[in-house]
């Protein structure tokens, strides 16, 4: 299911025109990665998944004083992928709630969600915008009386709390 976009096979020649989703919308398609993780030409016809990219830093020699810090990647000799799957949960969770028509949001919330997300409305507000206030008002309210709703909001205040004892 995968579609060639640009000349090349790999790096900026397969990203000579890199915008192949719409902004308003939610993305559909993406670049397929080699086994470094680079762009390929090939086109991927789903949402990427949620990803960590963790950079794994140079071992320190010893014997040296340390400088003071800077945000300098060019001592990274490589970096971890990890999948993210709670994200990925959580977004199948809303398209479907989103396609649902926002069952048990309260009224004022379905009518800014079904606002926000009306594509004959001036000045509409990006996909990643929308998804965000999705996501908080679904985390909310839907925490109510939905399972799923509740899972990812006692799994958001799990994770703040290692945050802070970290």
């Amino acid at each position: 299911m995968a579609n060639n976009a640009g000349e090349g096979s790999h790096g900026m020649d397969a990203l000579a025109n890199p915008v192949i989703n719409s902004p308003y919308e939610e993305p559909a398609r993406h670049f397929a990665l080699d086994e470094n993780g680079r762009p390929t030409r090939e086109i991927s016809e789903a949402r990427r998944p949620s990803e960590f990219f963790i950079p794994i830093p140079k071992p320190k020699k010893g014997g040296k004083t340390a400088a003071a810090p800077t945000l300098d990647f060019g001592d990274l000799i490589d970096e971890r992928v990890e999948k993210n799957d709670k994200i990925d949960q959580l977004r199948d969770a809303l398209r479907t709630w989103r396609l649902k028509d926002y069952p048990g949001a309260t009224a004022i919330s379905r009518k800014l969600l079904l606002y926000w997300s009306d594509p004959y409305r001036e000045d509409r507000i990006l996909f990643a915008q929308r998804e965000a206030a999705e996501t908080a008002i679904y985390l909310k309210e839907q925490s109510r009386g939905c399972q799923s709703g509740m899972q990812y909001s006692q799994e958001a205040e799990r994770l703040k709390n290692h945050q802070a004892i970290s």
